[in-house]
């Protein structure tokens, strides 16, 4: 039975390199149209064009690169595992203007003002804390040119794993989403859990912790990296029927780069 227990994110997403669908590597399982809904709204905002070098950092599946690559001059995915940049490579290789970099979020192996478009989503709340965080920041700063727009996605402002006491049981998990009315959720999770057991499916539980921080201090810190906040929202999403969503215990943020 492939039920592996993980400790760290960069762990699972080491695991995820291996799924059989690329997508797993999105970090949202099987919902391929959520991912599709994420890219749409990141290409809405950040405008790319055809001058445009972009640099996506922790860049999943590699699927927005992908959609955007003959649009603009030039796409970088950053991954922090061997495993995602082999697989990407691999998934990728037809498209000349596309380079996958291994390094992680807070040391990003990229040259100084690179970038003109920057893409970060949903990374902030797997780095393991404040200071972590703040080196990021630096980091996606650092590789963005002055006048150079950043789309910072998916900073949870809440733990959403809060009073969810199920740790890496299965069963609790199950119960759990049960006796909260996640029917759905439920089925889902127990069809994952047979097929773990009886295929070659793995089933990857991972570590029940997220970075969250108040949306204002994370503004700061922005500021502070010589960032000027353009936008700041609440993150969409879209439910089983297809209908955008508010998730709100995440958020999206638009900066424009302004001084070194």
């Amino acid at each position: 039975m492939p039920i592996i227990k993980t400790q760290t994110n960069i762990e699972v997403y080491k695991y995820l390199a291996r799924q059989k669908d690329i997508h797993f590597l999105s970090g949202r399982s099987k919902n391929k149209n959520v991912t599709e809904f994420v890219n749409r709204c990141i290409i809405d905002k950040m405008k790319f064009g055809a001058d445009d070098n972009v640099v996506d950092v922790g860049c999943g599946d590699g699927s927005l690169l992908a959609q955007i690559a003959n649009q603009v001059k030039s796409v970088t995915g950053i991954v922090p595992t061997d495993e995602e940049e082999e697989r990407l490579i691999s998934s990728y290789k037809g498209i000349a203007n596309l380079l996958f970099i291994k390094s992680r979020a807070d040391s990003i192996k990229c040259l100084n003002s690179f970038a003109n478009k920057t893409v970060c989503n949903g990374v902030m709340l797997l780095l393991t804390d404040l200071n972590e965080v703040k080196r990021a920041i630096s980091e996606l700063s650092r590789i963005t040119q002055s006048g150079g727009t950043l789309w910072i996605g998916e900073v949870a402002i809440v733990d959403e794993y809060s009073g969810k006491n199920y740790g890496k049981s299965i069963i609790k998990w199950l119960w759990y989403m049960l006796i909260n009315g996640d029917f759905l959720g439920c089925y889902n999770g127990l069809v994952k859990a047979l097929k773990s057991k009886f295929t070659s499916q793995d089933f990857i539980i991972q570590p029940k912790k997220m970075f969250s921080i108040e949306a204002d201090r994370f503004v700061e810190l922005c500021i502070l990296n010589g960032l000027e906040l353009i936008e700041m929202k609440t993150h969409l999403t879209i439910g089983i029927n297809g209908i955008p969503i508010e998730l709100k215990s995440r958020m999206n943020f638009i900066f424009k780069k302004v001084k070194s």
